[in-house]
């Protein structure tokens, strides 16, 4: 029996004793297996007779109600898609991430709640590992996971998510600018207080509070400025929060000549109106911005050489208490197959997670992201790094 077999045959087991296959048709829920044995009929079936067994049920349960941050009209689309192909539908519900953990949050004690699957951004992730909402481990039973990136199907937000979540997209990002304008753009913090000197009002940036942009450009003027991202790996420890103050005197300093936008969205659209010209932001969504028409077709975007902008990774996780635990991973395995895929990088300009899917639509290379790129610290450090700036920076 191969490794993966085995890892199944166990996996499955959990699932009957969790109450995955509880339902079935007239039949009664199998009874929980004792812990340490495996019945000789689970040991010797394959994975795929495994999978067959999920789909299955996953028909019988016939819904899946899935929350999401963003990417309503992709999740819509292919919701109609996986209808067709499965005859389970899909209830895609929109909301903001804090929503949806409150959502979560509040129905945590039920027997059965209302929510079975979510996109989950780095906001809240560890509250919600720590606090146990999650079904899992799941990942591998999942076919299509083994074609996932490696480190996104192991690592988000600096946690180890041990196969709790599987990686839907992955995602960056980088300094937009005007080539009209900047013909040699900054490329370590010294250069860019340079340049913002040389340029008032022209460099904007969303305050971490309104826009993910702005995290990853606070977070990253954090390692330059600190000695690095490497301390910040591991759990939140707040005593390393101290030097930080170097980050806040920095950007206080530029504060008279820079131009906040109120969200994401906003400072794109200042760059487009040019009333500046340089500015973090995420790479798919100035593909998106690019491609609507919105944001002039020769605008670039860039990782600088000295200021390691963030990337990672956003993720699907199935709730604890979901009542169509089965038809949420036919789904999730949906989302994540070859085609699927494709579509996402089509519709919305993100890097599939998927190993064996090119990313056509790509601003921003492979090879420049693990030259220049870095990653999040714990989210713990996020909320801290959000509500500081806001007394230190924002209310200045």
């Amino acid at each position: 029996m191969t490794r993966k077999t085995k890892v199944m045959a166990i996996i499955l087991v959990m699932m009957m004793a969790a109450g995955l296959f509880a339902g079935c048709g007239q039949q009664a829920a199998p009874a929980p297996v004792p812990e340490g044995e495996l019945s000789a009929a689970v040991m010797l079936m394959d994975y795929e007779a495994k999978w067959d067994l999920i789909v299955e049920q996953a028909k019988r349960e016939g819904k899946v109600t899935f929350y999401s941050y963003s990417e309503e009209p992709f999740f819509k689309e292919m919701a109609d898609q996986f209808q067709a192909e499965y005859g389970i539908s899909v209830e895609v519900i929109m909301g903001d991430q804090n929503a949806i953990f409150d959502k979560v949050a509040a129905e945590g004690n039920r027997p059965q709640g209302t929510v079975d699957a979510i996109l989950m951004g780095g906001q809240n992730l560890g509250k919600m590992i720590d606090e146990g909402m999650f079904y899992g481990p799941f990942a591998e039973m999942v076919p299509n996971y083994e074609y996932l990136d490696t480190v996104a199907a192991y690592f988000t937000e600096g946690i180890a998510i041990r196969g709790m979540l599987v990686p839907f997209r992955r995602n960056q990002t980088g300094f937009v600018f005007n080539p009209e304008h900047i013909s040699n753009p900054p490329q370590t913090v010294e250069e860019l207080e340079s340049w913002i000197e040389a340029n008032p009002g022209r460099f904007g940036y969303a305050p971490p509070n309104s826009g993910g942009s702005g995290q990853a450009f606070v977070t990253a003027l954090i390692y330059e400025l600190t000695g690095g991202a490497a301390q910040y790996s591991g759990d939140y420890d707040e005593s390393k929060t101290a030097v930080w103050s170097d980050v806040w005197d920095w950007l206080n300093k530029i504060e008279p000549n820079i131009t906040y936008g109120n969200s994401n969205a906003d400072i794109l659209d200042k760059i487009n109106q040019g009333e500046i010209w340089l500015a973090p932001n995420w790479e798919d969504m100035t593909f998106k911005y690019m491609e609507a028409g919105n944001l002039f077709q020769h605008a670039e975007i860039y990782i600088p050489e000295g200021i390691a902008m963030l990337g990672g990774s956003d993720d699907f996780a199935v709730i604890k208490n979901a009542p169509n635990k089965a038809a949420a991973l036919v789904w999730i395995n949906y989302l994540i197959s070859e085609g699927a895929q494709e579509q996402m990088n089509d519709m919305i300009g993100a890097k599939p997670a998927r190993q064996n899917v090119v990313a056509e639509k790509n601003l921003i290379s492979d090879a420049e992201i693990s030259a220049k790129g870095s990653t999040w610290f714990n989210g713990d450090y996020k909320t801290y790094m959000i509500n500081t700036w806001i007394e230190e920076v924002g209310r200045q």
